[in-house]
């Protein structure tokens, strides 16, 4: 370890700068690519010269989505091979958990070139709140420092904001283990929360608009209507699936391909042609972004026209689809089929009109109407992404309203639900983790993660603080003011973003160019990662963070429930901590030891202990479905040799033999006692002993409690309790100046922003092998392109009301017309005319606090223009954010 560094060197890798370089050739030479494989001598990876093949061992290896099964071959501290799940016969009943391209990267990742190696500060600021040179920030140079000098300014900084301004000056945008080395109990800011707390977030990032629609129609506030969906073996029994915004990932290919052998025909809506889509489809019905809730409109209009809906299913156990069956709590008259057939507007919601609208054909909603009428069984499924729009609580209440009007609840094969397919599996019946036996620190003045999803579930409490809303974070943080539900505007002082062990919320919030504003007008920023992230560019001081692989407790006790085959990692830390690089407990710690609080608030126990506590009480079902079982079987030798406090048991799988394989798989079948049976069965048999957890006690289309319940939000505009369409701000009809003569205005095209195969929401985003297979280039439709006259792979400059960005083009048939598609997760990287070359989605969506505070990143408009500076270099031969001082 470097003379710079702090004290416990023995158990820091003892490596050098070419060595690191060295050894990790062996796990990039074998998938290095053409095109983007690194061919400086700094950045050339090659094999090391300690250390053979023959002389290392297979190991699990953790990683940041929980769902990969991934095992590394580790020789001399470096992973230099790695392989996935091979044990058992890969069927649709129990599919291997196959690493994704991401996963099978995360050697490239963990182990990059562009680590951060050591402790830096921003060169023009200095502590003490005066001399802190804010606009700097993202601008400034870097000079290193040691461990000692960085923990006292930061403990220096800390204790003279807490001193002056309280907790309340303190922001934690993500409670959330960021890198795996601070995962105690799962919890983030323990020395803040030690010392008087800090301000959190609230709202939601990935539902959209689903959960608190989900409660008060449904009547399901612990799922967010996820728990409707049945499992993979049900599933199959379905004549066919209507998706709308089809989920991607390896257990959604899992369940999709496992129905799809089981026969069942695949509807897709979704504006973009994925390659999901491409597998599974057996028709692709693309719908401008936001304008879902038109087509349902559409659909309703020609099932009722048609007599095509199920009346019983409606008058028995839905209230608010028509005038007879209205709930006792209705402040109007207005029921759905009379709005659908236009009533009250004057408008009827024909097919024509919602072609208008969503870009359909009125031919393709009258065969959809007819399709989700006459199959049965039938899946209707949405996932998230229709719903993380500006108006997507209206879009959640059409789609639940226009789903009951197929009457397919409660039986198998049938269901109407909000969520993935990995939203529900059999790992927490199956196997049941065990407790780290980590002690949780409180924030005493604002509401942690678990109390504010109590938020989503109808439980606001208007005693309690729950911080800043995600979409208007940064607003708040740059104008000393935010909406406090009830309360109403009120003002906050931030003077502390605080970012150790935690995600990445500069370059994941929306509205991330007022995010640099915040950045730069606040006192002072610090930051833990394993690379020069966007978060820590904008900071003054940054700490090398371990990873997920260098820490004993990230890769014990993970579970996998999201698959028949329910997987338990029950692993050892991979390699040891690389140059300088700590875990984030570690540094509160220290901190702690400078700020005079006692470090055992922040590790009560050892990794050691607390991962074995996991392992010792993790319990399996017994082979005989009688009931659970110890998963690990334990010795005193065993535990004399791990150095914990234990008591010897009786298990399924001597420990080290756990340790050895990494990982334990639990086996399903169709026929075992725990296959998920339709949700709904139960109310559907008998709805009077089995009522909803609704006002009525029935799915609500007219749910009264819903609109009172979002009253307390004070945002705009009002949830309605009846379904109904509304544009979206910044949705399809904007594009025009004006509607009725179909004149484009200024932003004339919508962009959406997904998941990318590339990386987990920022991460992986800096492995250049990554960005090379899946270059993350703003796609357009043909068309499109042609009447710009733009080639493949050109720069265009992208603007929105909000910020620019540069990238390349992808010209594709695979998105439709009007609208443009970048993968989120992409480093914010400002040039000097403040357009980000960097590609970030969340330079172009604005912050918005809308609905319940979910993020509604597919509702943003845009112009594109030809760039006529510099072309943009590919992702994948961008420059390394690396330093080397001498």
């Amino acid at each position: 370890m470097s003379e710079l560094g702090h004290d416990r060197a023995s158990s820091v890798a003892q490596i050098s700068r070419r060595g690191f370089l060295g050894a990790t050739a062996a796990a990039t030479a074998a998938l290095a690519l053409s095109g983007c494989s690194p061919t400086d001598s700094e950045n050339t990876l090659e094999l090391g010269e300690t250390g053979s093949l023959e002389e290392g061992e297979w190991v699990a290896l953790p990683c940041n989505c929980g769902v990969c099964c991934n095992i590394g071959y580790v020789v001399d501290n470096m992973v230099v091979r790695q392989k996935t799940d091979d044990t058992g016969e890969d069927t649709d009943e129990n599919p291997q958990n196959r690493c994704c391209v991401r996963g099978r990267m995360s050697r490239q990742r963990y182990m990059g070139a562009d680590r951060l190696k050591y402790p830096m500060k921003r060169k023009n600021w200095q502590p003490g709140g005066v001399d802190f040179h804010g606009e700097l920030r993202g601008r400034d140079e870097w000079e290193r420092i040691s461990w000692d000098e960085a923990l006292d300014l930061v403990a220096g900084e800390v204790k003279r904001i807490m001193d002056n301004h309280g907790p309340k000056s303190f922001f934690c945008g993500v409670s959330g283990d960021g890198h795996g080395g601070g995962a105690a109990g799962g919890q983030v800011t323990r020395l803040l929360n030690a010392m008087g707390g800090c301000v959190y977030v609230w709202g939601t990032q990935s539902y959209g608009g689903i959960p608190v629609v989900s409660t008060f129609m449904e009547g399901d506030p612990w799922s967010y209507g996820m728990m409707e969906t049945q499992d993979v073996f049900t599933a199959c029994k379905a004549d066919t699936a209507i998706i709308f915004g089809l989920a991607a990932g390896s257990l959604a290919n899992s369940w999709y391909r496992a129905m799809k052998h089981a026969g069942v025909r695949f509807i897709v809506i979704d504006p973009w042609f994925s390659g999901q889509t491409e597998q599974v489809a057996d028709m692709w019905v693309p719908v401008r972004p936001g304008t879902d809730g038109a087509l349902l409109l559409g659909m309703a209009y020609h099932m009722i026209e048609n007599n095509l809906h199920d009346q019983e299913f409606l008058d028995a156990y839905t209230v608010g689809f028509d005038a007879d069956h209205m709930p006792e709590d209705a402040t109007t008259n207005e029921n759905f089929k009379d709005y659908v057939l236009g009533a009250y507007d004057e408008t009827p919601k024909t097919p024509e009109w919602a072609s208008e609208i969503c870009g359909v054909s009125p031919d393709k909603i009258r065969e959809l109407a007819e399709i989700a009428t006459s199959a049965s069984p039938l899946i209707w499924r949405s996932t998230q992404a229709p719903a993380r729009t500006e108006n997507g609580q209206n879009y959640t209440q059409l789609f639940y309203a226009v789903g009951w009007m197929t009457g397919n609840v409660g039986f198998e094969g049938a269901e109407v639900a909000m969520a993935n397919p990995q939203s529900v599996g059999m790992g927490s019946s199956m196997i049941l983790p065990g407790s780290p036996g980590i002690e949780i620190v409180t924030n005493p003045i604002c509401e942690g993660p678990a109390e504010v999803s109590m938020l989503d579930k109808g439980g606001y409490d208007p005693e309690k603080f729950y911080g800043l809303p995600y979409g208007g974070a940064w607003e708040a943080i740059v104008s000393g003011k935010y909406t406090d539900f009830v309360h109403g505007e009120q003002p906050i002082d931030i003077r502390c973003i605080w970012k150790i062990n935690s995600c990445s919320p500069l370059n994941q919030f929306s509205g991330a160019s007022k995010g640099i504003e915040a950045f730069r007008k606040v006192e002072f920023v610090v930051t833990s990662d394993l690379f020069m992230t966007s978060d820590c560019e904008y900071s003054d001081i940054v700490l090398p963070a371990a990873s997920f692989w260098e820490t004993p407790w990230s890769n014990a006790g993970q579970v996998m429930p999201l698959n028949p085959r329910a997987l338990f990692f029950g692993g050892k830390q991979v390699i040891e901590p690389l140059f300088e690089a700590k875990d984030d407990v570690w540094m509160e710690e220290e901190l702690a030891k400078r700020l005079d609080i006692d470090p055992k608030l922040i590790r009560n126990i050892s990794w050691e202990q607390a991962s074995y506590n996991v392992l010792a009480t993790t319990q399996v079902m017994k082979d005989d479905f009688s009931g659970m079982e110890p998963l690990a079987a334990i010795t005193q030798e065993d535990i004399d040799e791990f150095g914990v406090e234990g008591t010897p048991q009786e298990g399924r799988v001597p420990i080290k033999e756990l340790l050895e394989q990494g990982y334990y798989a639990a086996q399903r079948s169709p026929d075992d006692p725990y296959a998920i049976t339709p949700k709904r069965a139960d109310y559907r048999n008998d709805p009077v002993a089995n009522p909803r957890n609704t006002p009525s006690g029935k799915y609500e289309i007219y749910s009264q409690s819903l609109t009172n319940y979002m009253e307390i939000y004070g945002t705009t505009p009002v949830v309605e309790p009846l379904p109904k369409y509304r544009p979206a701000d910044e949705g399809y009809e904007q594009t025009f100046a004006n509607w009725e003569t179909k004149e484009k205005g200024e932003y004339p095209f919508q962009v959406i922003s997904t998941h990318s195969a590339r990386s987990v929401h920022s991460s992986f985003h800096n492995v250049r092998q990554l960005n090379e297979v899946h270059a993350n280039n703003l796609m357009i439709n043909a068309n499109d392109a042609a009447a710009l006259g733009l080639e493949q792979d050109e720069t265009v400059l992208v603007t929105s009301k909000h910020g620019k960005i540069l990238r390349r083009v992808n010209i594709t048939p695979r998105i439709m017309p009007g609208v443009l598609m970048i993968g989120e997760g992409n480093w914010i990287n400002l040039n000097e005319e403040g357009i980000d070359e960097g590609g970030s989605a969340n330079i172009l969506a604005g912050g918005h606090v809308v609905g319940h505070g979910h993020q509604p990143w597919n509702t943003c408009l845009v112009k594109v223009e030809k760039w006529d500076g510099e072309p943009l270099l590919p992702d994948c031969q961008r420059p390394y954010r690396t330093f080397d001082f001498e």
